[in-house]
């Protein structure tokens, strides 16, 4: 059974059809500005919301020539049951064909559509004054999503004050955390993040079974940990509710929290004339060149790499050389974490020539590549071999290096350690949750060794795991790596930018 949204004239899009997922679930829409992506939801919000339409796709009554849709075509197809429904924009309303029949979009299989909008309506608070009045309890499924989002127990006060506004009047409410007995502080002073979160919360809470969800740029306002902690509740309620939820994004942390199934990606082509596909199964490396290096292309290099502790180790780096010689002082540079390594090749490789001449596009391996996988394997041989001037070498890699320097007994490397963060390296390769991690390969057991040794000495110091981590690499860069190492690695790549 085959679902489709085709939109044709359209604001930016000339052509798309979109295959409307069958399987419940949480699914990201990527793609460039002006992609169309914000024209699919209005497009998508019309299987249950009638006014979707005159909402999102107003025009001048006064200017035929300014903001009209004469030529747009809407079209809803499904395979079984049959149907197929086309709009059409007639004077200032959208007529239906067949005639009477936009009722049958029911058919498509979704009780009804909430679209959250990246508009003030996400983020407003009433202008009104706040006026005393009586206290009203708030689901505590709410109170409990809003915690666990904001790894906080502050909205386990939260209530919902209730402003009467007279006799046959809409009474107003306003969301009030409890400070003491007699203190609160109102929805007014919450963040924009917090804000956006909780009308979101609210909408959710609100969605019967079977609703189609679609979040306009959902990372707004929001720090990339709770982006992260946003898209595990939306499966969570995904799940829970039989929800489908479309989010359009250009975060890189909710992509790479998403399996390449769930995640669609308009893509344009070339030459550029508003003719769109979607891309599915969507690679998250693609989806995140897609959504950053482009749009940000102005940078002077943009450096592909592994994973995100790569891209900590190589922007300090790169920020020691700079910092160093005039010369690259003033240079930006972007370092985006893709995946494996032919991931990282491929996307640097396919998308060097899409951008500005002046900007320098590199792919940095981690050294096993060079060390264990290179040797044994020809195709990657030649890959870096025919492209030298983009492949590089990090000089390590990074977890299997930087545990190898905690477990070396390095005396200055422990200093350091103990007088940063008052806890002996010792303690921590000792404790039970070092010594029980196991994996099949060094790598892993790298990778697992690292988080325990930054979740231990966040926990014993206070300090966030993010802050933690940062510091111990400086630690490490500094007493491992000599500024000839350092320089070694990083200068074949600076001297290249113009």
């Amino acid at each position: 059974m085959s679902k489709t949204v085709t939109i044709e004239k359209t604001k930016n899009v000339n052509s798309l059809v979109f295959p409307i997922p069958e399987e419940k679930g949480v699914y990201l829409l990527v793609g460039p500005n002006g992609a169309g992506k914000t024209t699919l939801m209005a497009c998508l919000d019309r299987i249950g919301n009638a006014q979707a339409f005159a909402r999102n796709f107003s025009s001048s009554k006064y200017n035929s020539e300014v903001d009209q849709y004469s030529e747009s075509v809407i079209t809803y197809e499904s395979s079984e049951p049959y149907l197929k429904l086309s709009f059409r924009k007639r004077s200032q309303k959208w007529a239906v064909r067949p005639k009477g029949k936009s009722k049958d979009l029911a058919n498509l299989g979704f009780t009804a559509t909430v679209f959250i909008q990246a508009d003030s309506k996400r983020i407003d608070v009433l202008a009104d004054d706040i006026r005393p009045g009586n206290f009203v309890a708030v689901n505590q499924t709410i109170i409990d999503d809003m915690n666990s989002m904001f790894e906080t127990l502050k909205f386990s006060k939260l209530k919902r004050l209730r402003n009467t506004n007279g006799r046959g009047r809409k009474a107003n409410f306003f969301y009030v955390i409890q400070e003491s007995t007699k203190r609160y502080y109102s929805e007014k002073r919450f963040s924009t993040g917090e804000l956006a979160i909780l009308r979101l919360v609210e909408r959710i809470s609100d969605a019967q079974s079977g609703t189609l969800v679609l979040l306009d740029e959902a990372e707004m306002a929001l720090h990339p940990k709770v982006q992260k902690n946003l898209i595990d509740y939306l499966k969570g309620k995904a799940t829970e509710k039989e929800l489908t939820v479309i989010i359009s994004t250009h975060s890189i942390t909710m992509i790479k929290a998403t399996d390449k199934q769930h995640i669609l990606m308009l893509d344009e082509g070339f030459p550029k004339h508003g003719n769109f596909s979607i891309i599915s199964p969507c690679y998250p490396a693609r989806a995140i060149g897609c959504v950053d290096y482009i749009e940000n292309s102005a940078h002077d290099a943009i450096f592909f790499v592994e994973d995100e502790m790569a891209r900590i180790l190589l922007k300090k780096m790169i920020g020691r050389c700079c910092a160093d010689g005039k010369k690259y002082s003033t240079i930006s540079t972007s370092i985006v974490p893709v995946g494996g390594y032919r991931e990282t090749a491929k996307l640097a490789l396919t998308t060097k020539d899409q951008l500005f001449s002046s900007t320098k596009v590199f792919a940095v391996w981690d050294h096993d590549v060079f060390e264990e996988t290179m040797p044994m394997n020809n195709e990657i041989k030649n890959l870096h071999e025919n492209n030298k001037d983009v492949i590089f070498d990090l000089g390590c890699t990074p977890e299997l290096w930087m545990i190898n320097k905690l477990e070396s007994g390095n005396e200055e490397i422990d200093d350091s350690i103990r007088n940063v963060f008052h806890i002996e390296v010792s303690s921590l390769l000792e404790s039970r949750e070092y010594r029980k991690c196991e994996a099949d390969n060094p790598r892993r057991l790298a990778k697992k060794k690292m988080d325990v040794v930054i979740q231990k000495i966040a926990s014993a110091s206070g300090e966030n795991e993010i802050i933690v981590l940062d510091k111990v690499t400086d630690i490490l860069l500094e007493k491992g790596f000599t500024e000839g190492e350092i320089k070694g690695r990083v200068m074949p790549m600076l001297s290249k930018i113009q």
